[in-house]
Formats: C-alpha cells, structure tokens, sequence
C-alpha cells in the first residue's frame, strides 16, 4: 500500500470483530512509531501492550467507552520528559507532546497498511490508567490505541477543500 493510500484510508474504527491479531503486527506498528521525529534525537516513547481482558475492562471503564475492551490489543502510548527537559527545559514538554502525536500518527498508518484498525483515545481519567498499570509519575499517559481488525464500515469523511485551508 501506498503513503497515500494508508493516509486516505485510515479511519478511526470503534467496532472489531473476534480475531486474533498477530502480535507482530503490533511490534511492526510500535517499531513504524519509533521513526518519528525525535527533538535532539532524544527518545521520550513509551508503549505499554495490554492483552488481560480484565485490564482492558478497567481501561475501557477509565475512558467511559466500553467498546475498547472489544479490541484484540490495547496500547498505550506514553512519554518521559526527563532527558528533552534536561536539554530543552519546559520547552522539552511541547517537544515530547509533538514527537508523540507523530508517533501515533506512525502507529496508525501501518496499522492501516497492515489491515488493522485503531482510535486514537485522548480522554480518560489519568489516575486510574496510571494506578492499573503501574506508570511512574515521571511518565505521561498520552493515548489509548485499541487495535483489531475493523467489523464496521466506516463512513465516508468529507474534508474541506484544500484552497479552503491555506
């Protein structure tokens, strides 16, 4: 598939059906993310890959979407901002938001090459991720990724006309 292609034809899917993902589809998507842009080479990713479907029900309940829990994978994207602080001082934190927006942005694309689907989930409660998971305070939660093959259609996205956005 083509950049492209994958880019078009991404969509954010909230329905999968019950197949098995290959786990290393996932490494493979994991492994596209970390070519990201990184500010001063400095690598602030984390990825946490959840497979306990008990885990995956809290996750699910933390973001108040239960159809997460329906997803084969759940990865959770992070970052640590200690060494780009250390560098760039609080600048270093919009540098690590940036580095993992591309980084999921990565994520997404050859999950779509791959013929998988994913949401990019932004909206959770913080706390209860943190304490299920056992992330430190140094490091951020920055997204929920469910992964699995899509069971719904998705609609059709009209973008505004380019001449429109420039």
């Amino acid at each position: 598939m083509k950049l492209l292609d994958a880019i078009e034809k991404r969509r954010s899917i909230r329905k999968f059906k019950n197949k098995r993902v290959k786990w290393s589809d996932i490494l493979e998507a994991i492994d596209a993310a970390s070519h990201a842009p990184l500010a001063g080479n400095i690598n602030t990713l984390k990825f946490i890959i959840v497979t306990d479907q008990e885990t995956k029900n809290q996750l699910a309940s933390f973001a108040d979407q239960a159809w997460i829990s329906h997803s084969d994978f759940l990865v959770i994207a992070c970052s640590d901002e200690t060494q780009i602080k250390r560098m760039y001082d609080e600048r270093g934190s919009v540098y690590a938001r940036q580095q993992v927006g591309a980084a999921i942005q990565n994520f997404l694309l050859r999950l779509t090459e791959l013929g998988l689907s994913s949401c990019w989930i932004g909206a959770y409660l913080d706390k209860g991720i943190r304490e299920v998971l056992e992330i430190p305070e140094a490091i951020n939660v920055e997204a929920i990724l469910p992964v699995g093959y899509a069971d719904e259609k998705p609609k059709a996205v009209k973008k505004e006309a380019l001449e429109n956005r420039i």
